[in-house]
């Protein structure tokens, strides 16, 4: 777990290490194989890919002051994939 790893910081400082874990994301690639996309996403519970600008957004909130107290936190972007 890199997060673990990563999360503790240098005593005297302070420091937030958070990460994001993307599920499957659109992308260009995913069209191309129509039976593999369809079994794909009848894994995943919200019915879709994750947007790349969905991900995009964990990593702005993140880095925002709105989760100036949040550390050490890994965040599933996968639809639901994992709750299974």
């Amino acid at each position: 777990m890199v997060n673990g790893s990563l999360t503790p910081p240098a005593p005297g400082r302070r420091a937030a290490t958070n990460v994001i874990a993307p599920g499957s994301t659109e992308t260009k690639l995913r069209a191309a194989d129509p039976p593999l996309r369809r079994k794909m996403l009848d894994r995943i519970p919200l019915g879709r890919f994750g947007d790349p600008e969905e991900m995009a957004a964990a990593v702005a909130y993140f880095a925002s002051p709105r989760a100036s107290y949040i550390t050490g936190q890994t965040l599933l972007l996968d639809g639901g994939f994992t709750s299974y």
